[in-house]
């Protein structure tokens, strides 16, 4: 599978950056030995050594983006993870043609010749994920905002103290507890929708302002 295949090839460039690290230091003595060690390509370790460009790199004048353009892009759905607000497959393609638009009207401004890239492809967005296997499409779920930015360690705690001081005061028993999930709707908010997340980050939650 394409996501498989990019795993397996982040995880290489991961340690050939490793290697070339190493034979900066002198870690090692040879490009072989350092091959050997961190198990990859003579040929390609000795080719980056000498000064050759990643597969990313060499192909980055076919891309609508460039490398800083789609990590920075990379780093926003990351940001937009972690703050409850996954986006979706057609926000992420809104962005990029946003940046692309940016790139082009600034070397425009500054006299410099502007490479035209055809306009960002409805299945960009699945070619962009395959190229960053750090993101990922999953089926979001809703959770209120206020629940989400109220949520804290101390918040917590203190619900609990609460919870065992009631328990105590009252004595009720286990039996007579009942665990109870609120969910609601709102008009104009699709629960389970599909967005990109990145998926170090393990969680799939989209907050909604109701």
């Amino acid at each position: 599978m394409p996501t498989v295949k990019s795993e397996r090839v982040a995880e290489n460039d991961a340690a050939i950056l490793l290697a070339l690290n190493d034979l900066k230091k002198r870690t090692f003595k040879s490009v072989r030995a350092a091959a050997g060690h961190h198990k990859v390509s003579h040929a390609t370790l000795s080719r980056r050594w000498k000064g050759g460009k990643t597969i990313a790199e060499s192909r980055e004048d076919q891309q609508n983006l460039t490398i800083a353009e789609e990590k920075a892009l990379e780093k926003w759905i990351t940001r937009m993870t972690a703050t409850g607000n996954p986006v979706s497959h057609d926000h992420i393609r809104e962005i990029a043609q946003e940046i692309q638009n940016n790139r082009a009207k600034r070397l425009e401004d500054a006299g410099r010749p502007v490479k035209y890239n055809p306009p960002i492809g409805k299945l960009w967005p699945q070619r962009f994920l395959h190229r960053h296997p750090d993101l990922a499409t999953t089926i979001s779920r809703t959770i209120e905002s206020s629940r989400l930015k109220e949520t804290s360690h101390e918040a917590i705690e203190d619900w609990f103290n609460v919870f065992e001081e009631t328990i105590a005061e009252y004595q009720i028993s286990v039996e007579n507890m009942y665990n109870m999930d609120e969910t609601g709707f709102s008009v104009g908010n699709i629960d389970g929708a599909y967005v990109v997340v990145n998926k170090t980050l393990q969680t799939k939650l989209k907050a909604n302002p109701g």
